[in-house]
């Protein structure tokens, strides 16, 4: 059976990636993000229409890791807590799950209740200052 890895477009867009001299370690997280995915030839059918205009390649591969490092930052160092769903909105997204857990399955029990809590912390580059005020000392909104 043949392996999902050498499919024409991962082996095009690792080929891109490796011929495009990028700095280190601009080209190995590339490669990761294609050979890592869930499915590598639609990651490299989302890298490589990006690059295909020929005028610059290792820029537009630069632009991809760029955004790919500000989404990661967004949420790991520069998240904060959601606020509190009030119980309305908990009781809304229990129902909605079938009274199961979204991750595990699971059903809700009376010594082991189904807990609404967020997953991920908000991106807080993403959102309103005052809406994740602890960035707010160094948010700036101009990139500068």
């Amino acid at each position: 059976m043949p392996s999902i890895l050498t499919g024409k477009g991962v082996k095009e867009a690792l080929l891109l990636i490796e011929n495009a001299g990028l700095p280190h370690p601009s080209g190995p997280l590339l490669s990761s993000f294609v050979v890592e995915a869930l499915s590598p030839p639609l990651a490299a059918q989302y890298l490589l229409p990006a690059c295909q205009s020929g005028y610059n390649q290792q820029a537009d591969l630069l632009q991809i890791v760029s955004d790919w490092s500000y989404i990661v930052e967004s949420i790991s160092t520069h998240g904060c807590p959601p606020p509190l769903l009030d119980p309305v909105t908990r009781a809304a997204i229990t129902k909605r799950g079938g009274d199961r857990c979204c991750i595990t399955g699971k059903a809700g029990r009376f010594w082991d209740p189904l807990v609404v809590v967020p997953v991920l912390p908000l991106p807080s580059r993403w959102i309103e200052v005052e809406v994740c005020p602890v960035v707010q000392d160094d948010y700036d909104p101009t990139g500068s």
